[in-house]
């Protein structure tokens, strides 16, 4: 998981919103949740809003998982969930 989560910081550090929708992820496998199971990343942030954590990496062994939402205007990640694959 620590390797995950810098991968992560390391490709929110270079990223730039003006120039990509998205960061270059650096050697992490992200990829957003499929369309049904979307319900299941709904997560409240600090400020009380819930948002879709819909991004995740996957982190070994087992079925581990970091869900995450792109913040544009802060160039930046919020991380919402870490844990085992979120069951329905």
């Amino acid at each position: 998981m620590r390797g995950l989560l810098a991968r992560l910081e390391e490709s929110a550090a270079r990223w730039d919103p003006a120039e990509a929708a998205v960061p270059a992820w650096q050697g992490a496998r992200i990829t957003p949740e499929h369309e049904r199971r979307r319900l299941l990343c709904h997560f409240t942030d600090e400020e009380g809003e819930e948002h879709c954590y819909d991004l995740h990496g996957r982190f070994t062994p087992g079925a581990g998982r970091l869900h995450f939402r792109l913040m544009p205007n802060e160039g930046a990640l919020e991380i919402a969930y870490i844990g085992r694959k979120i069951s329905s």
